[in-house]
């Protein structure tokens, strides 16, 4: 049997009802018996129908208080089930089936759009109604969603206890709403709807002790049935408590694998940054050192750095657009002057092109340079030759190289050219004899 301060069902929506004021235990008479729906927001949703099911109104108003709602609905009968179409309830829906003190459904999670739009759909199509307010729409859908968790117990009602009169069917579907079994809910509507007498009733000694026994006996039993429910409730706790501390562990660890990933890449971009100049600085040291170790003679060199024996090499620190123009500008690169690259790397075409402009008659590079460059370069018939092939003099801060050097060098590279294009032309006609 259910319990009386509480109603659930099996799809585990509530419909806990508030307490049962003594006031509202006598004899309502024919009073409307009202479902109400409320959408709280801004704009506020209010719907209600009647036990039955009938349409009473459907409307939205502008930051209506619990007040207002109350005076407005209770014109209409009385309020027996109070309906939200959110879980948890909104406090505002709360306060109103805390002070009408009345049942209150919420739905076990929150409606969605789709299920809304189907039930007032086919309830307005049904009832004639026309509702074009979306707020009142929401109201209406949870008036109905609430009712319609009664249907069965009431169709039963109407099917099995067809004799009883409507003002008893009232009483019998608000006692339902509020979790009594059938049975009990019948008999205590019966009790209640007897005329009151207005002469002095002697109560016999007997009858008002059984009277109080049965009194006590439903009071145990609603004590039991809220133990039972809070000892659920407290469950229910326990699991979100655990829940809700797996949850925040979880987050705390991604926020540490996170911070731990972002110190990597930070860590390894400026070890590679740092890695790079150093490599520059490594290239620039190691010329250095290798220009120092070498023996020079300047002996027929002039008093203006000129020979006939030694060719001058105009240097470029970095093979980029900035380097050539800081090099045009710093050593006035001439066309057919001989050119060394320091660091010959990061230059593609259109540096490579850049660099042809100049018009050098021979680029010298210290670092490897890119075959697109030099594809470039060659198609200019400027030569590349690595200065790893030449020897280099340091005169008062002028690089020379001896012209024979570079002769004899060009003369190699020729020569090994030569020899590749002939191989590649006799592979090639081997290949076609085969």
């Amino acid at each position: 049997m259910a319990s009386p301060s509480q109603c659930t069902s099996m799809n585990t929506e509530t419909c806990v009802p508030e307490k049962t004021s003594a006031n509202n235990q006598g004899r309502q008479g024919t009073r409307r018996r009202i479902v109400l729906g409320i959408d709280p927001g801004v704009s506020t949703g209010l719907a209600a129908l009647d036990i039955e099911g009938s349409f009473l109104f459907a409307e939205s108003k502008r930051e209506i208080g619990w007040k207002k709602i109350i005076d407005k609905v209770t014109r209409y009968g009385k309020v027996v089930l109070v309906a939200t179409d959110v879980a948890p309830a909104p406090d505002l829906v709360r306060k109103v089936a805390s002070t009408l003190d009345t049942a209150l459904f919420v739905p076990n999670k929150s409606m969605d759009a789709s299920e809304k739009r189907e039930l007032v759909g086919k309830y307005t199509r049904a009832n004639d109604v026309l509702v074009d307010n979306d707020h009142a729409s929401d109201a209406l859908a949870s008036a109905i969603k609430a009712l319609g968790k009664f249907k069965n117990k009431f169709g039963k009602l109407e099917s099995d206890y067809d004799e009883l009169s409507d003002n008893l069917k009232q009483r019998t579907k608000e006692l339902l709403i509020k979790g009594y079994s059938m049975n009990r809910a019948i008999r205590m509507s019966n009790e209640k709807m007897q005329p009151i007498r207005l002469d002095v009733i002697r109560l016999q000694r007997s009858k008002t002790e059984q009277g109080l026994q049965n009194a006590l006996a439903e009071k145990s039993e609603v004590i039991v049935r809220l133990n039972e429910l809070t000892a659920t409730l407290s469950e229910d706790i326990k699991t979100l408590k655990q829940e809700n501390r797996e949850l925040r562990d979880r987050l705390e660890k991604e926020r540490m694998r996170s911070d731990i990933e972002v110190r990597k890449e930070r860590i390894w971009n400026a070890q590679h940054d740092q890695i790079e100049g150093l490599t520059k600085q490594v290239h620039k040291l190691q010329w250095r050192l290798d220009e120092q170790d070498k023996e020079w003679h300047p002996d027929t060199v002039g008093p203006d750095n000129r020979d006939t024996d030694l060719a001058r090499l105009k240097p470029i620190e970095s093979f980029s657009s900035n380097g050539l123009e800081e090099a045009k500008a710093a050593h006035h690169i001439e066309p057919g002057d001989v050119v060394i690259l320091r660091d010959a790397s990061g230059g593609g075409a259109s540096t490579a092109r850049a660099l042809a402009n100049l018009r050098p008659s021979l680029v010298i590079t210290c670092t490897a340079m890119s075959d697109l460059a030099e594809k470039v370069l060659a198609q200019n018939n400027i030569s590349v030759i690595n200065s790893a092939l030449l020897s280099t003099r340091n005169i008062d801060g002028n690089l020379f190289v001896r012209k024979k050097d570079l002769e004899s060098v060009i003369l190699q590279l020729r020569s090994i050219a030569e020899r590749e294009a002939s191989s590649i032309v006799e592979d090639a006609i081997e290949g076609y004899r085969d």
